[in-house]
């Protein structure tokens, strides 16, 4: 039987190709694509809790407005700071890390928040779930409009350093799929599928399903936050309606239109309404019809969950097959002549 190669190599390969394209396009092109695959980084850090626990979450979003806020404040340049932040409280006035270091310090800030709820999420599933992360997501949001010294509430977060670009985006996306690769195949990673199909028989077989969902969350918590802080230094500015509802149903539409159990899927689905959503926007422009890109995402996602509610890759992950390895036929031992015995 043919050896498979990891769904990442092909995952991989196709993020490259997009990215080639992408830099023949326009500046606005470049930009929406570039978007698209920050994008994906925050369907497929959703994707390491949703797909591989079965557990569905509204709440995703809080984590990424986390990370970005916290990597905003720490990447804003101190002499920005002062004209912009002045209510800060003094040690954040005066630290100005690194971009990257501050996406990092965003990411373990939102795992942080993800430990704390860990405990709690990790027992709830169902409806119970889906109520309790679109919780989450709302008191981050109410925080991030209020705490007016650490976010400037809706007056948005202004200076922070735009060093997300095209090729940026692209590998943080290989990185994303790698590492969520690696996790889903890993023994805990097939444990949670298997909890996921069945989690009564996943506990008899000795599955502690609350203590690995929990470190699913926390995992997933860390790769959203990290999105989070690159789609902030993508932005520049934003205020807290970029990471809330807009957010998450668009995110959620890429997941499951793409294939919820399955990483390549939320490839897929995020590149197909990232093109789709440009075309619409066009076609939304030229008819002056707002908002038909979001009724046409609503249309496609009500379609999809009737239709094939496996989404397009069916729960199925892109793999290349590898040729076989031939054994080395070894000559076998020469077989001894054997005469009959002559009798004189």
């Amino acid at each position: 039987m043919p050896r498979q190669a990891p769904s990442a190599l092909p995952l991989a390969a196709i993020v490259v190709v997009v990215a080639l394209v992408a830099g023949s396009l326009s500046r606005s092109s470049q930009l929406d694509v570039t978007t698209g695959l920050v994008q994906m980084c925050i369907v497929i850090g959703l994707y390491s809790f949703v797909g591989v626990t079965g557990v569905f979450s509204f709440g995703h979003i809080g984590f990424a407005a986390v990370g970005a806020y916290v990597a905003g404040v720490l990447a804003v340049p101190v002499t920005q700071k002062e004209l912009l932040y002045a209510e800060l409280p003094g040690w954040l006035s005066n630290v100005e890390l690194d971009p990257l270091v501050a996406v990092l310090a965003g990411a373990l800030a939102a795992g942080v928040v993800a430990a704390l709820l860990a405990p709690a999420f990790g027992r709830v599933s169902g409806l119970s779930a889906a109520l309790a992360t679109f919780a989450m997501l709302v008191i981050v949001y109410v925080i991030a409009r209020n705490y007016e010294p650490l976010t400037r509430g809706t007056k948005g977060m202004l200076g922070v350093p735009r060093e997300t670009t095209l090729w940026v985006a692209a590998v943080w996306a290989i990185v994303f799929v790698v590492v969520v690769d690696l996790y889903q195949n890993s023994r805990i990673g097939l444990q949670l599928r298997a909890a996921r199909e069945d989690d009564v028989a996943a506990g008899a077989m000795g599955a502690r399903v609350g203590v690995l969902r929990g470190g699913a969350l926390i995992l997933s918590g860390l790769l959203v936050g990290l999105a989070g802080g690159v789609y902030g230094q993508l932005l520049g500015s934003f205020n807290p309606d970029v990471f809330y509802l807009d957010l998450t149903f668009l995110t959620l539409a890429m997941l499951v239109v793409g294939g919820i159990n399955s990483l390549t899927g939320a490839v897929i689905g995020t590149l197909v309404l990232t093109f789709l959503a440009q075309w619409l926007r066009d076609l939304e422009g030229a008819l002056d019809r707002p908002g038909l890109t979001e009724v046409c995402f609503a249309i496609l996602m009500f379609a999809i969950l009737v239709l094939r509610p496996s989404g397009i890759t069916g729960g199925r992950e892109l793999r290349l097959r590898l040729p076989r390895r031939r054994r080395r036929q070894e000559t076998p031992p020469p077989v001894a002549e054997v005469r009959p015995n002559s009798r004189t």
